[in-house]
């Protein structure tokens, strides 16, 4: 049998402006001089990796952060220097993208493909069938 668990994560954010008077462009009654937000998530370890991400962005939001602010720091995560390029391979496997570098790679490939079709074309209108009774008819 399991030992219950007491475990849980919590994230505070509390503010509070000792002077307001010296803040700049303070309007009274406009700003909110004390607040606090205080987020519990209980028994984490039954959660998948995306259950928490989706949590974490709950509190990003009642924080304030748009979506897109968002995405831009998680990006910035991503696509950190520290991350190898075989790793951002792997997600873009997952999820469909490609490196910049890999595009390039890409793209010089379908280019070659590219050629290499035509040329193959080329060469197919210069052939007769056997015994030379076959004629192209070219509808391009």
């Amino acid at each position: 049998m399991t030992e219950p668990r007491d475990s849980k994560i919590t994230i505070t954010y509390s503010s509070k402006w000792n002077d307001m008077s010296s803040r700049s462009g303070f309007l009274w009654g406009e700003s909110i001089p004390e607040e606090s937000l205080t987020m519990v998530l209980p028994e984490p370890e039954d959660l998948t990796i995306y259950q928490l991400f989706k949590w974490y962005l709950k509190f990003l939001r009642h924080f304030g952060f748009s979506d897109k602010a968002i995405l831009k720091g998680l990006a910035n995560q991503l696509f950190d220097e520290v991350v190898t390029d075989k790793d951002l391979r792997e997600i873009g496997e997952e999820y469909g993208f490609v490196t910049e570098s890999d595009f390039a790679d890409k793209v010089e490939e379908e280019a070659k493909k590219k050629v290499e079709a035509k040329e193959e074309w080329d060469r197919l209108k210069k052939t007769e069938g056997p015994m030379g009774t076959v004629e192209f008819i070219n509808n391009d």
